[in-house]
């Protein structure tokens, strides 16, 4: 039983490690990003998916149905703190009980996908998600690093099917935020930013030398569009949303290639959002 319940920890430790970045990008990016995130049905299906490939690699197959789901359980937690994930919800959902979750169900099927593109051998040449992200990278040419045309569109894939999804929902919580923050403020903390534009620096800048958390400051920007009717004035101001990807943390292997992903991913939340 002891040599056991150590298997356990060891596979959930093992796979712990290998899902966490998917949370670590998000945190260096958006402002408190886990925050709800476990309510949405779509990023818990997402989560289990990859939670359930990585046991598999870590050697889970030869525990029994109760200690997998153990794992899974416990990976959960630590990814999203105890308070937020609970056992009977994660049975229901896993079970389909009473109904399957429909956004649960596409969450797994996004990550399902993903994992197979990334693998290398796979049969979906012809799947709308696929195809958009072969597209992009294409078009995108040198940009995305990747040994290989499937990894750089499991990556692409990666950014529309996850980022985006955990980006929109951070954005209408974010929202709610904007709505309340005053004009006043959002003045106060815009024109810091537009200091921080106009400062000597290189096409990538420091992450530190922002004057506000990234986050708070896209708030100001959302809440200065919204006020702006278009015209050149709106543009500009959505320049601004778009060039705060090109504060990074400069010590990561390629702040570059985070740079062009980054303000892609700004330019995505605009449309999104309608703006």
């Amino acid at each position: 039983m002891f040599f056991g319940a150590g298997k356990q920890k060891k596979i959930t430790d093992t796979v712990l490690s290998q899902v966490q970045p998917l949370l670590n990008l998000l945190d260096r990016y958006l402002d408190r990003a886990t925050v709800g995130l476990a309510s949405d049905k779509y990023v818990l299906g997402f989560f289990c998916a990859n939670i359930g490939v990585e046991m598999q690699r870590a050697g889970a197959g030869s525990l029994d149905q109760a200690a997998r789901g153990t794992i899974m359980f416990s990976v959960l937690q630590r990814l999203f703190g105890r308070d937020e994930i609970n056992a009977e919800e994660m049975i229901n959902l896993m079970t389909g009980v009473p109904t399957p979750n429909k956004e649960f169900k596409r969450g797994i099927e996004a990550a399902s996908k993903i994992q197979t593109v990334l693998s290398g051998h796979h049969n979906l040449q012809s799947d709308p998600d696929y195809i958009a992200a072969k597209e992009t990278v294409r078009r995108a040419g040198g940009a995305y690093p990747g040994p290989s045309e499937d990894s750089k569109i499991g990556s692409e894939m990666m950014r529309v099917l996850y980022y985006q999804h955990v980006i929109a929902l951070h954005q209408k919580q974010a929202t709610d935020m904007t709505e309340s923050m005053s004009a006043q403020e959002a003045q106060r903390i815009f024109n810091a930013y537009i200091a921080a534009m106009a400062a000597p620096g290189g096409v990538v800048r420091d992450l530190t030398t922002l004057p506000y958390p990234k986050e708070r400051i896209k708030q100001a920007l959302l809440s200065a569009i919204r006020r702006t009717p278009p015209g050149k004035d709106r543009e500009a101001l959505r320049d601004a949303y778009a060039t705060l990807g090109h504060w990074q943390d400069t010590k990561v292997s390629d702040p570059m290639a985070a740079m062009l992903s980054e303000s892609q991913q700004l330019l995505a939340e605009l449309q999104t959002l309608g703006l």
